[in-house]
Order: C-alpha cells, then sequence, then structure tokens
C-alpha cells in the first residue's frame, strides 16, 4: 500500500497537467493583483487621510468587486480536475490496471489513487491563492481590519466574523483548507464517473458539471438553501454566509456516495 501510495503521488504531483492547472490558477491570481491590488497599493501612496488598503480587503476572495475572484471561485472545480482526476480511466484503458490487480490487492492501489487525486486537487486549487496572498502582502499592509470603517465585507453575522476582525490571517487559512478539501471531494467523484464515460476530457470535466449542478439546483430550490457550493465557498461571503455543518455534512455525503460507487463496481469487475 506504501509503495503504490507513493508511486501514485509521484503521479499526481509530477505530470505536466499539474503545472498547467497550477500556473492557469496563478494566472488568474496574478492578473488580480496588477488589477486590483496594485492600483490600491499606488493610492496608498498619494492619499494621507483614508484607511489604507489592507491584504484583507485586497486578496482574492476577499473583495466587494472583483470579477477575478468570480472567475476563480466558479472553475476551480476544473483546476482541481486537471492533474489528475482522469488518470483512472486512463489506467482502466491502458491495461495498467489489470497489471496492478495481478500484483497485489485491488483495494490498495483504489485507495492510493483516491487519495492522490484528492490532495493533488486540493493542491492546485489552494496554491494559486497562497501565490495570491504573497503578492499581496508585497504591496499593502497587514493592518487589522476594522469593521466601523466599513472597507470590509464581512459582517457581524457572518461565519467567524469575529476571526476576522481579530485573527484574519486565521479566518484567511480556514477558507483555504476548506477549499482545500472542497476541490478534493469534487475531483474525486470523477473516479466514479470514469465507469461511465469512455473519454478521458469528459471525466475531467464531471467534478465542475457536478459542482454547478449543486450550485444550481439548490438555488432553484431556495436561494437561502445553504449547500450551494458556489455560495459557501466565498470567502466574502458577499452571497450567502457560510453554514459550516450544512457544508461538511454536503462534502461528506458527495464523497461517500462517490466512493460507494467507486470502490463497489471496481472491486466486483473482474476484467477490465
Amino acid at each position: 500500500m506504501t509503495t503504490l501510495l507513493k508511486f501514485e503521488l509521484k503521479r499526481a504531483f509530477i505530470n505536466r497537467m499539474f503545472v498547467i492547472s497550477v500556473l492557469s490558477g496563478c494566472a488568474i491570481s496574478l492578473v488580480q493583483t496588477i488589477s486590483f491590488t496594485l492600483p490600491a497599493a499606488h493610492n496608498l501612496l498619494v492619499a494621507d487621510e483614508i484607511y489604507p488598503p489592507t491584504i484583507y480587503n485586497s486578496y482574492l476572495g476577499l473583495t466587494d468587486s472583483d470579477v477575478y475572484t468570480f472567475v476563480y471561485y466558479i472553475i476551480f472545480p476544473l483546476f482541481a480536475a486537471l492533474p489528475f482526476s482522469a488518470s483512472y480511466l486512463t489506467d482502466l484503458k491502458s491495461g495498467y490496471v489489470k497489471e496492478i490487480f495481478t500484483r497485489g490487492k485491488k483495494v490498495n492501489y483504489m485507495t492510493a489513487k483516491l487519495i492522490a487525486v484528492f490532495l493533488s486537487a486540493g493542491a492546485a486549487a489552494v496554491i494559486p491563492l497562497l501565490f495570491n496572498l504573497w503578492s499581496t502582502a508585497l504591496l499593502v499592509p497587514a493592518v487589522i481590519p476594522d469593521a466601523s470603517t466599513g472597507f470590509f465585507v464581512i459582517f457581524s453575522d457572518y461565519f467567524a466574523a469575529d476571526i476576522f476582525y481579530s485573527h484574519p490571517m486565521v479566518y484567511i487559512m480556514i477558507y483555504d483548507i476548506l477549499l482545500f478539501f472542497t476541490s478534493g471531494v469534487l475531483a474525486c467523484t470523477a473516479l466514479a464517473f470514469s465507469y461511465v464515460f469512455k473519454y478521458s476530457a469528459l471525466v475531467m470535466v464531471t467534478p465542475f458539471f457536478v459542482f454547478m449542478a449543486i450550485s444550481f439546483g439548490s438555488s432553484l430550490i431556495s436561494e437561502k438553501l445553504p449547500i450551494n457550493i458556489s455560495n459557501w465557498i466565498l470567502p466574502n461571503q458577499t452571497n450567502q454566509p457560510l453554514n459550516l455543518g450544512a457544508a461538511i455534512a454536503e462534502l461528506l455525503v458527495i464523497f461517500v456516495v462517490t466512493c460507494a460507487v467507486y470502490y463497489i463496481k471496481g472491486l466486483k469487475d473482474e476484467t477490465y
């Protein structure tokens, strides 16, 4: 199991698609920094009597009117899926899975694959945000937010508002961790869809369509339904305050259903 896991992790992280995914996310991050944060930093130099721009209202996800935040938090499932989510189908079609199964237990390979997909997806989605945090910190100061200024988008009734106004970096890390797990769970859905589609490209985009189906479907039922991922994943909470319990329960349901299909079908099939 350990050898298989190391090998799958190496395949997941040391490959062209992982690099493309991270660089694509970093490109959006960089454009946001140049378009939004850099002008704010310039204003910091020329204005004397206004509350200064800070990391905590310039960082990707914490702005109040930033198209790049909207774009990134809509397409992040694609960044998450790109590195390794279609690898299971590729292994099935190439005969690699059959070769592995003759050497060891099926469940060990499948578990190693699941972990590698999950971790590579989370890393691919979060690394661009860490890059944005670093680039933003180069330009504007880390002034602790002050709710009385009206320059910050987090209101008192929002999730973890007290943490945002006392330990804002912890607040950012909470949302980055949440994005990591959400990305991992969504990317793993591609494993279940590897039994449905014959083409890697279709399998690769299924996490995005699962994300959109849940988000759009929940909004049709009720705008207040706390399972709209596209709403609660946003750190600025402008569309909907996060209900952490509901979000965790939703991710668990998706993950359990995914694992059930993935393992039951995979362990049952004898030939590929």
